[in-house]
């Protein structure tokens, strides 16, 4: 009955394997393609580390035409370690995260071409440059003759059709990453505030006599 018994105990594992074949090998499957994303995620981050000190040496000291530097640089160096901080396991942004920060995204990116700035250049030309951190959508038009900013700006308003619109999608899509970069410190700095709150909570109630 014993040599029985320990035959059944043994075989028991092989037969449940076979009742699922190509779960270990999906299980398996799956932890490397988590680990690949992982890995991938990790050096993402450490690109966007040495990107936005990059960009924060880079514009010093910041003289006003190159005032998006800094700017876009902090977002970067706080997305980058905000990312090897959900790297970590515990701290992954699941999809609502990402759902966020794509959200985020293309708000941050559309509701920055509120603003502007504009200029007469090339004697006869006026032009106005939208979009934050960087200007990637530009309408132009040509000029009568040389005035003023405040009246060439009128005559773009009075003229529509003449209008010329060019889009910059490699800047733009380095504005969506600003702002991709900001809803990551945002779903980061949220869970940091829930997981504080809940700590000093279960603190409160170990406390009470």
């Amino acid at each position: 009955m014993d040599g029985a018994g320990s035959d059944a105990g043994v075989g028991r594992p092989d037969s449940d394997v076979s009742r699922f074949p190509g779960t270990m090998e999906n299980l398996t499957s799956r932890l490397n393609g988590q680990t690949l994303v992982g890995g991938m995620r990790s050096v993402f981050a450490m690109l966007s580390l040495a990107g936005g000190l990059y960009a924060l040496v880079i514009g010093w000291p910041y003289p006003a035409d190159l005032a998006y530097y800094p700017v876009f640089g902090t977002a970067a160096v706080l997305g980058g370690v905000c990312l090897l901080l959900a790297a970590r396991p515990g701290w992954r942004i699941g999809w609502r995260g990402w759902a966020w920060v794509a959200f985020l995204a293309v708000v941050g990116t559309t509701f920055g071409l509120v603003i502007s700035t504009d200029g007469v250049c090339c004697m006869h030309v006026y032009s106005v440059h939208r979009g934050y951190p960087f200007r990637w959508l530009h309408d132009s038009t040509e000029l009568p003759s040389l005035m003023p900013t405040q009246q060439a700006r009128t005559v773009m308003l009075g003229r529509p059709d003449a209008v010329s619109r060019t889009v910059d999608w490699a800047v733009a899509a380095v504005d969506a990453l600003f702002w991709a970069y900001l809803g990551v410190v945002f779903v980061v700095a949220t869970r940091l505030i829930r997981r504080a709150v809940a700590a000093l909570g279960g603190e409160a109630v170990g406390a009470r006599p």
